[in-house]
C-alpha cells in the first residue's frame, strides 16, 4: 500500500551528520529552498508533489502547489500539511528572540495548529537557568517559557523533546498524524478534534450551509454573498452545486452572476491555474449532458 503522508526537509536538515536514520526515499525528500519559502525546515503533507528546488520570489504554479499542501481535505488536491521549524540548543536560545519573525512566515502557509515549533536539547537548572548540553546559559527558563507562551497565543504549537535523537519518532507520529485526517472523512480543527462531516470530493451540496465549506476554497476576495450568488445560479439551472461545477459556471463566464465581473473571475483562473481550460470544457461538457436528460425527462 502506497504511503499516505510524506516528509520533506530543507537541504540543511539532511547533512551527513544528520540525526535522521535513511527512511524510504519516497517517503523522505530533500528541497533546496525549502526554509527560505515558508520559514519552516519540515513539512509533512499528504501530498507526494513537491519541487526538488524552490526558488525565491515563488513561480505562481509554485506557490499554488505549496498552497495546496496545507488546505484542509475539504476540497480535492489538499495536504492538510503541518510546518515544522527546528531549533536544538545553543541555536534555539539564539533564536529566542526571532521567533516572532519566523512565525510571521510561517502562518502565511501553515494554518493554525499546522505551525510547530519544535525544541530539543534544552532544559532548566536547578536555579532556573536555561542549559544545553554542555552549556548554561545566563538567561531564566521562565523568560523562555514566556516568550514561547506567545507562539501559542498567535496559533502555533510548540513540541519538545529532550534530544535530536527522538526527531524521528517525532516526525514519523506526524506523518500518523496527517495520514489520519487524510484518511477519515471529517474536518479537523487545529487540536485534531472533529468540527464537520467532510462530504465526498465533488458530492452534492444540498443545503447553503453546506455550500459555505465548498465555497471557502475559492480564493481571497470571494466573500459569502458572491458564492451564495454561484450557488443560487446553479440551484435555478437544475446543476449541482458542487465545487466543478462552480468554478465552470464563473469561468465560462456566459450566465451573468449579480457582483461578479471580470476581475472576480481573473482571480479564481489564476488560482485554478493551468488546468483551469481542460477542467471548464470537461465540466461544460457534462453540463450539456445533464440538461439534455433533464429535458427528456420532463418531456416524459
Amino acid at each position: 500500500m502506497p504511503p499516505s503522508a510524506f516528509c520533506f526537509a530543507d537541504v540543511t536538515e539532511l547533512r551527513d551528520d544528520s540525526v535522521i536514520p535513511e527512511w524510504s526515499q519516497r517517503q523522505l525528500r530533500s528541497v533546496t529552498g525549502l526554509e527560505a519559502a515558508t520559514g519552516g525546515d519540515w513539512i509533512v503533507s499528504g501530498l507526494e508533489s513537491m519541487p526538488d528546488t524552490i526558488r525565491t520570489p515563488l513561480a505562481k504554479p509554485v506557490e499554488r502547489l505549496l498552497l495546496r499542501h496545507f488546505d484542509l481535505p475539504v476540497v480535492e488536491s489538499a495536504g492538510s500539511a503541518i510546518l515544522i521549524q527546528r531549533k536544538s540548543g545553543a541555536d534555539f536560545v539564539g533564536s529566542i528572540d526571532k521567533l516572532n519573525n519566523i512565525q510571521e512566515r510561517m502562518m502565511q502557509w501553515a494554518r493554525p495548529g499546522g505551525c510547530r515549533l519544535l525544541i530539543t536539547g534544552v532544559w532548566p537548572t536547578e536555579d532556573g537557568r536555561v542549559a544545553t548540553k554542555g552549556h548554561t546559559f545566563d538567561r531564566t527558563f521562565d523568560s523562555l517559557l514566556k516568550k514561547l507562551a506567545w507562539w501559542e497565543v498567535r496559533g502555533g504549537h510548540v513540541d519538545w523533546l529532550t534530544s535530536d535523537s527522538e526527531i524521528d519518532e517525532y516526525l514519523r507520529n506526524m506523518m500518523d498524524m496527517v495520514s489520519t485526517i487524510m484518511d477519515t472523512p471529517i474536518r479537523y480543527t487545529s487540536n485534531l478534534e472533529p468540527f464537520v462531516h467532510r462530504p465526498p470530493v465533488q458530492g452534492l451540496l444540498h443545503v447553503s450551509p453546506d455550500w459555505l465549506i465548498t465555497g471557502s476554497a475559492f480564493p481571497m476576495g470571494w466573500g459569502v454573498k458572491k458564492r451564495q450568488a454561484v450557488y443560487d445560479s446553479l440551484v435555478a439551472d437544475k446543476l449541482e452545486p458542487t465545487l466543478n461545477n462552480a468554478l465552470a459556471r464563473v469561468l465560462i463566464g456566459k450566465v451573468k452572476i449579480k457582483g461578479i465581473g471580470p476581475k472576480l473571475r481573473d482571480s479564481l483562473r489564476e488560482w485554478v491555474g493551468s488546468d483551469g481550460e481542460s477542467l471548464v470544457s470537461m465540466v461544460h461538457t457534462k453540463q450539456r449532458m445533464e440538461r439534455k436528460n433533464y429535458d427528456r425527462e420532463t418531456e416524459t
